[in-house]
C-alpha cells in the first residue's frame, strides 16, 4: 500500500527486502510491479520500464512467538546478511563504490526492519554511504508504538504515525492521517 503510491519513474529501479517466509509481502510487491508496469504499457504505449525492480529476502530477525532466549542469534543472523545486503554487496558491484544500496528506504512495522537500520546506522557510523529512512508506523497501532517503532524513531530520518493520538510533544512523529 505504501509503494503503490510512490512516482515509480522517479523511484526507479526499487528493491523491496522482505523477511524469509513472507511470501504474502513478497507476492503484494510482485503484483504492484505488474500492474505498474501495464499502466506504463497503456499509457505511454511503451514496456521499457517493466521488471525495474528487484526483490531481497532477509532472515527474519524474531520469529512470532520465539522466547527471548533464542532470539540473540537469529537476530545477529538477520544483521549479517542485512550488514552484507547494504555494505559488501555494493561494493563488489561494478562502478557502485560510494553509492549506497539504495536511495530511500521506508521501513514499517516488523522487527526484520530493525537489523535492516543498524546496518544502515553502521555504515553511517564508518562513513560509507547510507540511504534516507522514513519508518511509517503500522495502521493497527493506535494508542501506543510498536517495539520497532520505539526502537527507530530517533535513528530514521522521518518518523510517520497514522493516527494523531501518537503524536508526542517535542516529539519526531509526524502525522499525516492514514496513509495505507
Amino acid at each position: 500500500m505504501l509503494t503503490s503510491a510512490l512516482d515509480f519513474s522517479r523511484y526507479s529501479p526499487r528493491t523491496y527486502v522482505v523477511s524469509e517466509g513472507d511470501t504474502l509481502s513478497a507476492q503484494k510487491a510482485v503484483v504492484l510491479e505488474h500492474l505498474k508496469a501495464a499502466e506504463v504499457i497503456c499509457i505511454a504505449d511503451r514496456p521499457e520500464s517493466q521488471h525495474d525492480y528487484r526483490l531481497l529476502t532477509i532472515p527474519r530477525a524474531r520469529r512470532v512467538h520465539q522466547s527471548l532466549m533464542s532470539t540473540p542469534p537469529t537476530a545477529l543472523k538477520s544483521l549479517l546478511a542485512c550488514i552484507y545486503l547494504v555494505t559488501v554487496a555494493p561494493m563488489l558491484e561494478k562502478g557502485a563504490f560510494r553509492r549506497p544500496f539504495v536511495d530511500l528506504l521506508i521501513l514499517n512495522g516488523p522487527g526484520t526492519c530493525v537489523t535492516l537500520c543498524a546496518a544502515i546506522m553502521l555504515n553511517k557510523l564508518i562513513g560509507l554511504p547510507s540511504p534516507r529512512m522514513i519508518y511509517v508506523e503500522s495502521f493497527a497501532r493506535v494508542k501506543s508504538l510498536s517495539l520497532s517503532g520505539r526502537i527507530l524513531r530517533h535513528l530514521v530520518d522521518r518518523f510517520v504515525v497514522q493516527w494523531p493520538d501518537l503524536v508526542q510533544d517535542n516529539g519526531r512523529e509526524e502525522c499525516y492521517g492514514c496513509v495505507v
